[in-house]
């Protein structure tokens, strides 16, 4: 039988590499490239009013894959688009997927990404005029981009692997190699995993609060990687072209993953659902095995990861508000909980017991790379919970590991840190001067206490709070629902009952003390998410430190991952201090409550949101950066930055001007000497962010100041004549920080292996 199953595999591996040969093979064809110039080429008079396809570039024949159409054009309106059709109902509009191609005024050439999912009997670009100023085209040009045939490549390689992995598990647990349980766990966990993933199976995104700013972030790391930059340091393609600092302000590791996918060739917006997805299995993945570490009750767990990774605040956080930042840092929460947990409930004399900061190391470096708001947070809390348990906390063996957790963060986060505290002792940043908010109060913008207690949560609405006037008219009418939950509540108010209970028994529980922490910990936190919370008073004593938190109802995200630990603390002791029909009901009452709390939200955000199609973030580029400015320089006016095509030069003359991302090479040549004795200038379409490198063609290092409006002014001596290039390389130091992170990485993984090694030592 084994002998059978062994050929079988053999056979389903040779099928495999045979279906994959076939795609490589495939996608080794060669490149197409179609151009097309307009003979009589495209002139639309200004006289003329009515919208209108003026013509149609034809990309019928062209088979499957990935695009870039280019055009040299004259517009002077941005009505005046290039839109792709299919002009065939026997094929899916989605067959042609672009985003929407305006022909900016500012610009005479622009390219832009072209997703072809099938041969197209018909089809094309409909060229089309907006009814306004005039309209020129002089040509089109249609070229094949190889990263299509690597994203094919890449659908094919993931469908083959999860072929395979189904087989072997069918195999596996026929064979008994895997128990009836496993699958058990497996499955329910991967219920879990589709139940919040519902909102991802579409074929668009729904619209969010923050979606565009962070659809950007990625397609902004894709750029700075294609330009050359790592780690990527500023976003190339914000601001049109001049650059923003987002990455140095706001932690963007684990969106490396989706901008990878993205210069493989997947659609943007994909790659965001991806992420998403991905995300969602590491919750309930780092949940559930934190649970089994603390309870050892794999049913427990379950019901605990469905809490967590269900619950209303964090759905909300992932898809309403699309605040990616803030999803991501609550992913890693639990591992804090269980690090503290661990380190505290456990004496130094456990085997296990050094093992434990990494917990804390992990959960705070997932959450620093994530989300520097949620950082601060958990810093708190911890502070907090360190000062209560101030009698262990200050014992020998167990500072000495807390220590070892703050050091060891720091270094494997440097590379981070060093260039977020070089910019924020800079300033000169609209969030080193002025705040992420104009406002000093924002008490007002925290979450009314009856929404606490809500069955029905509305998965749209406004966000906004109350502290805006023309908000607070609304009260709760067109409230988003955030709340922490229904089943939350009902298990704190429980958890009190049996607390304050005289002839309670679980006071004499081993985990009581952890649970009345963690249940003081959830009122705190609950407190400090309304607005009856006296946050205005904590502003004028703290000011930018605490106003820069914007919103209070964020302390939902760490009640959430208290509140869910704390549950199955109750359900733990309730399971050991009453009948089991007590058990039973409780457990029900919290999935029942959880579901209609969930499940509610999610059909509300589907149902009132709209769609968003974008393949690759130029529909947002000519609207503007969809960032929110904090982190440009303070003096900047966004309302005059422009598309350019080349730099503004006085008393010289610029040739071979060319411009990639932050890279910019030209050469100047006659430099005049100014009015006042001054050579030359010349203004580059980059934000004057230090650790520019500018260098001539002796490469000799040239100084650079800000113009007016915050980009790069370079000063042209009289009698220079030769070749500038301008990059982004940072500074030394940062050199040194990522030089730091990197060997702080290499012992990071030594200490696994070690541990493992020393483990199965033990074991043997």
């Amino acid at each position: 039988m084994l002998h059978l199953h062994k050929s079988a595999k053999h056979m389903i591996l040779l099928v495999e590499g045979l279906i994959l040969l076939a795609g490589i093979l495939f996608s080794c064809r060669p490149l197409e490239t179609k151009q097309y110039e307009m003979q009589d080429f495209i002139h639309i008079e200004s006289e003329e009013q009515e919208s209108r396809i003026v013509d149609v570039v034809p990309v019928s024949g062209i088979g499957r894959g990935v695009y870039r159409v280019s055009v040299n054009y004259s517009s002077e309106s941005l009505g005046n688009q290039l839109k792709a059709t299919t002009y065939n109902n026997h094929v899916s509009y989605h067959s042609v997927r672009m985003d929407e191609f305006v022909l900016n005024p500012d610009l005479t050439k622009k390219s832009q990404t072209l997703w072809v999912s099938q041969e197209l009997p018909t089809g094309g670009l409909g060229i089309w005029y907006g009814g306004e100023g005039e309209l020129s085209v002089q040509s089109v040009k249609i070229e094949e981009l190889a990263m299509g045939r690597i994203y094919d490549c890449l659908c094919l390689l993931l469908a083959l692997v999860i072929l395979y992995l189904v087989i072997r598990l069918i195999i596996a647990v026929k064979t008994g190699v895997i128990t009836e349980e496993k699958v058990y766990v497996v499955g329910l966990l991967s219920l879990i995993v589709v139940f919040i993933s519902v909102p991802l199976f579409l074929d668009y995104i729904p619209e969010g609060d923050d979606l565009r700013f962070h659809l950007l972030r990625i397609r902004g790391i894709a750029d700075g990687l294609r330009a050359g930059q790592f780690p990527v340091r500023i976003h190339p393609t914000q601001f049109y072209g001049h650059g923003y600092a987002n990455s140095i302000f706001y932690g963007e590791l684990f969106l490396y993953l989706p901008a990878l996918l993205h210069l493989g060739g997947v659609p943007l917006m994909v790659t965001y659902q991806w992420y998403l997805f991905l995300l969602n299995v590491a919750t309930v993945l780092i949940f559930f095995g934190i649970s089994k570490k603390i309870f050892g009750n794999v049913r427990l767990s379950i019901l605990g990861t469905f809490l967590f990774a269900a619950a209303p605040y964090r759905l909300i956080n992932l898809y309403t508000r699309a605040a990616l930042g803030e999803a991501t840092a609550m992913t890693f929460l639990p591992l804090i909980i269980a690090g503290l947990y661990l380190l505290y409930h456990h004496e130094p004399s456990h085997p296990e017991y050094k093992s434990y900061k990494w917990y804390l190391i992990l959960g705070y470096t997932g959450i620093l790379e994530s989300h520097i708001l949620t950082t601060q947070m958990a810093a708190f809390l911890c502070i907090v919970f360190c000062l209560v348990a101030a009698k262990k906390t200050f014992q020998g063996k167990r500072f000495l590991q807390l220590v070892e957790f703050g050091v060891i963060t720091l270094i494997l986060n440097a590379w981070f840190i060093v260039p977020l505290l070089d910019y924020f002792l800079e300033g000169g940043f609209t969030i080193t001067e002025l705040g992420s908010v104009q406002t000093s109060v924002i008490q007002g913008n925290g979450i009314y206490p009856a929404q606490l207690f809500l069955l029905f949560l509305n998965g749209a609405g406004l966000s906004l709070g109350h502290q805006i006037p023309d908000y607070a008219s609304y009260g709760m009418t067109q409230a988003q629902g955030i709340s922490v939950g229904l089943a939350f509540i009902v298990s704190l108010v429980y958890f009190l009952y049996l607390a304050i209970g005289r002839n309670s028994q679980v006071h004499t529980e081993e985990n009581y003390s952890a649970a009345k922490t963690l249940a003081m910990m959830g009122i705190l936190l609950l407190w400090m998410s309304t607005l009856t919370f006296p946050w205005d008073v904590l502003c004028r004593l703290c000011g930018s430190v605490v106003y820069n938190i914007q919103f209070p109802w964020r302390f939902l995200s760490p009640a959430t991952a208290v509140l869910s630990v704390l549950t199955l603390f109750l359900l733990q002791m309730s399971k050991m201090n009453t009948t089991n029909n007590t058990y039973r009901h409780m457990v029900m009452l919290l999935l029942v409550l959880h579901m209609v709390n969930s499940g509610y939200l999610l059909y509300s955000y589907l149902d009132e949101s709209e769609a968003v199609y974008t393949y690759d973030g130029s529909v947002f580029e000519d609207k503007g950066s969809g960032a929110l400015s904090e982190y440009l320089l303070v003096y900047v006016d966004t309302d005059e930055i422009h598309a350019v095509e080349y730099p503004t030069v006085s008393n010289c003359a610029v040739t071979g001007y060319v411009k990639s991302g932050t890279n910019i090479r030209f050469k100047v040549s006659d430099v005049k000497k100014g009015e006042n004795g001054s050579g030359a200038y010349v203004t580059l379409p980059l934000f004057a962010y230090s650790g520019y490198h500018v260098t001539n063609d002796a490469g000799e290092t040239i100084g650079y100041m800000a113009d007016w409006n915050g980009r790069i002014l370079l000063e042209i001596l009289p009698g220079y004549e030769g070749e500038i290039s301008v990059s982004f390389g940072g500074k030394w130091f940062w050199r040194v920080a990522e030089g730091i992170t990197l060997l702080g990485i290499v012992f990071f993984i030594y200490s696994i292996v070690k541990f493992h090694k020393k483990k199965s030592d033990i074991s043997l």
